[in-house]
């Protein structure tokens, strides 16, 4: 279920815990997932907030992008 592709995506990008994250949605390629988390060890996450943002793993890279951020790159202020 979510809970277990939650664990699976933390472990493979390196955070501790998938802190509210939900809404996973694989690439049509399956290169990647976009999914929304409130975890604040995620790159543009802001500690203490408890607002979700929208991610992008990319699974060639082994890297993450914050994708609900401003021009700028300033991490969405509410709930994405």
């Amino acid at each position: 279920g979510q809970a277990c592709t939650n664990q699976r995506l933390a472990s493979q990008i390196g955070v501790s815990a998938p802190a509210g994250s939900s809404d996973g949605v694989l690439s049509a390629d399956g290169q990647g997932v976009a999914f929304s988390s409130a975890s604040d060890d995620l790159p543009g996450a802001v500690a203490g907030s408890f607002h979700s943002q929208v991610y992008y793993w990319d699974r060639n890279q082994n890297q993450v992008q914050l994708l609900s951020s401003a021009p700028g790159g300033v991490p969405g202020n509410g709930h994405s």
